[in-house]
């Protein structure tokens, strides 16, 4: 069985306006750190995957920068993109904010990050560029990618 990926909110957010636009990624104001070969390299790297999971925390965080910065006629166009990305292609999984909150590194990772990490299993892969949650899931035993790791040992950023 090929792994679910699960994607932390950059990421997601990457994909989304990437998908819609290849081009509108370096122009989207919460983006900056991205380019298209990161898009390109995000979408090789869960190619493979038979689910993209997200959590209601991720897709709060994603609705809250998706427009930044955006106009019309593109900012109605990244909604729609959005919300078909929602129906059709996200596997939304929840862990209640009761029991991640009471995660022992909730003080120091927040809410999505504890989510997210209630939420992993021996089939999913956690893509992030959010290092102190990347080292905490690794340091549980789950599978997890730093995806400026990923984009250093693909040459697209300098070591």
């Amino acid at each position: 069985m090929t792994p679910r990926a699960a994607l932390d909110a950059n990421l997601l957010l990457l994909l989304v306006v990437g998908t819609l636009s290849s081009d509108w990624i370096i122009s989207h104001k919460r983006l900056k750190q991205y380019d298209v070969a990161a898009y390109d390299l995000l979408m090789a790297n869960i190619a493979g995957a038979d689910k993209i999971l997200t959590t209601p925390n991720v897709l709060t965080e994603v609705s809250n920068m998706l427009d930044f910065g955006v106009f019309e006629p593109r900012r109605s166009e990244l909604w729609q993109g959005f919300a078909e990305f929602i129906i059709s292609a996200a596997c939304e999984v929840y862990h209640p904010s009761s029991t991640a909150s009471g995660d022992v590194d909730f003080g120091r990772l927040g809410l999505s990050d504890c989510a997210w990490l209630g939420c992993m299993d021996a089939e999913t892969v956690l893509f992030t560029d959010d290092l102190p949650l990347f080292l905490t899931a690794t340091s549980r035993g789950l599978a997890s990618v730093h995806f400026t790791r990923l984009r250093i040992e693909a040459g697209l950023l300098p070591e």
